[in-house]
């Protein structure tokens, strides 16, 4: 089994904690290969993030470690939306960059009687 298939296996298992769950998001869409599925799984990843949070608010969670494991999975899915922003702008770039007109570039060099030639 590979870190893709892991991650499956433990993102559709719906007895695994919450917390266990947004670890292995990360992972999965890193492993992905697929672009829109990959973005379908980092929606759903800051779903349980945003029901996590409700959580929080409504008292559940008060521990400072776990206000601190909270932290670290916000700036693990940070770290992938930064990722795959990365990504796209390069993607953009290398599209513009074959797309412009390749110009021929022209050496000019004197000629002996002081005009140039191409």
């Amino acid at each position: 089994m590979d870190c893709q298939e892991a991650c499956k296996y433990n993102l559709s298992d719906r007895t695994l904690a919450p917390y266990w769950k947004l670890k292995n998001y990360p992972l999965f869409i890193s492993a992905s290969g697929d672009w829109d599925e990959a973005e379908k799984w980092r929606k759903s990843a800051e779903d349980i993030y945003s029901g996590v949070l409700e959580e929080v608010g409504k008292g559940k969670m008060r521990s400072d470690t776990e206000q601190q494991a909270l932290r670290e999975l916000r700036e693990e899915l940070d770290q992938v939306k930064k990722w795959r922003k990365k990504i796209i702008r390069r993607m953009i770039k290398e599209v513009r960059m074959s797309a412009r007109p390749r110009r021929r570039k022209v050496r000019y060099q004197p000629s002996a009687r002081g005009t140039c030639r191409r």
